[in-house]
């Protein structure tokens, strides 16, 4: 048996995540990663766990949606499923596909 593990080429979604994260906490945004809620999708309820979600106080001012596609610089179709769920929540949404976003969003989050 020959296992490997080959080193990653590119960056993860879970690297932007942290980066993100790390990022906003230390301006003092109160960010809170892997965010679990319910949505009502075609009558039943689903499971939806978000990447970052962006708060002040208990309520959700936005969600962080970080994707590490390559070549992919811009929202996923306007009738993608995940797009559809997300708009039920009434938040805005962000996102962030590479390093290169990360000074962009942090700018989103913060302007009012």
């Amino acid at each position: 048996m020959n296992n490997s593990i080959d080193y990653p080429h590119g960056c993860s979604e879970f690297e932007i995540q942290a980066e993100l994260y790390h990022r906003l906490r230390n301006l003092g945004v109160d960010v809170r990663g892997s965010v679990p809620s319910k949505c009502e999708d075609f009558g039943k309820f689903k499971r939806v766990i978000f990447d970052l979600v962006v708060f002040k106080g208990s309520t959700a001012t936005h969600i962080i949606e970080c994707k590490s596609r390559e070549n992919t610089r811009t929202a996923p179709h306007q009738n993608s499923r995940q797009l559809r769920r997300y708009s039920k929540f009434g938040v805005p949404l962000i996102w962030c596909f590479h390093f290169d976003q990360i000074e962009e969003t942090i700018k989103k989050v913060m302007t009012p």
